[in-house]
């Protein structure tokens, strides 16, 4: 066994590190050109002079659903600082998305996603959130966050530069 130990350790020393294709962060954001249901051009313009949490998320994800309380209450929390939750969907089937959002409201817009451009993001599971100020990414995370991570990088963001 603990020669089995050994080896395991001796591997994983002689592993290279494993590299990122994530770019630095502050980085520019990706093309966002998606109308809520309000009607609402979700693009850079509309980014401009604003913190914005991006989720993007499936109705049949389950780490989306526990983590909609959280971003709900940031929303009401710093919606008066100027922050704003943008919820994108990037489910296929545009009907299932519409039943699901009828029963399930949320504090914040929610746009639908099918044409890959969710993929300029880098988005490679569910949930994933990008925090954006005035149009560049300062921070990002994937899967169930804990709401005292996204407070500060929030707070951190709303900050007098």
């Amino acid at each position: 066994m603990a020669f089995s130990l050994t080896l395991i350790a001796a591997a994983a020393i002689a592993m290279p590190p494993q590299q990122t294709k994530t770019p630095p962060l502050p980085r520019p954001m990706p093309l966002l050109n998606l109308r809520d249901g309000s009607g609402k051009m979700w693009n850079r313009p509309a980014f401009a002079d604003k913190v914005v949490l991006i989720e993007f998320w499936a109705t049949w994800c389950a780490s989306c659903k526990k983590m909609r309380p959280t971003l709900n209450e940031l929303r009401k929390t710093y919606a008066d600082r100027g922050f704003e939750t943008l919820f994108v969907s990037i489910d296929q089937d545009k009907k299932a998305l519409d039943r699901y959002l009828a029963g399930k409201p949320f504090d914040g817009p929610v746009v639908h996603a099918t044409d890959g451009r969710w993929s300029e993001w880098d988005v490679t599971s569910v949930p994933a959130m990008f925090l954006v100020r005035d149009g560049q990414i300062v921070a990002q995370w994937t899967g169930e966050t804990p709401k005292a991570k996204l407070d500060e990088a929030i707070l951190k963001a709303l900050a007098p530069r």
